[in-house]
């Protein structure tokens, strides 16, 4: 049995740069262990994530699986909506927030085994 490691990265566009429409991003970065006994609580989300459909807040979800983990990408209009996706699954998020960032963002959420197997 392991704990689990869950990253959440959040990257948003600052500015457009021309010439080649370079762009300005700034990307925050968390991770939390989730210990096994929370187990549950871990498919509930990756459940939750992969089933999840289009709303004003997201767009659909793209997932990518293999035996150790998931990786979940998408884009949102308003991070601050991943919060309540950790509470509905019963995982507390230390803090308990997330950056609130003006525009549309990139969001990737990792969950994978992490130390002892």
């Amino acid at each position: 049995m392991s704990d689990y490691l869950v990253r959440v990265a959040i990257t948003g566009i600052v500015e457009h740069i021309a010439p080649g429409c370079w762009a300005t991003s700034i990307t925050f970065t968390k991770s939390i262990i989730v210990e096994q006994e929370q187990r549950n609580s871990i498919i509930g989300l990756c459940d939750m994530l992969r089933h999840m459909k289009e709303s004003a807040y997201h767009t659909a979800v793209s997932t990518l699986t293999n035996a150790d983990g998931f990786l979940f990408e998408f884009a949102c209009a308003d991070p601050t909506v991943i919060a309540d996706w950790f509470r509905q699954a019963g995982i507390d998020w230390p803090g308990g927030e997330f950056p609130c960032i003006a525009g549309d963002s990139a969001v990737q959420i990792s969950i994978g085994r992490y130390g002892r197997c």
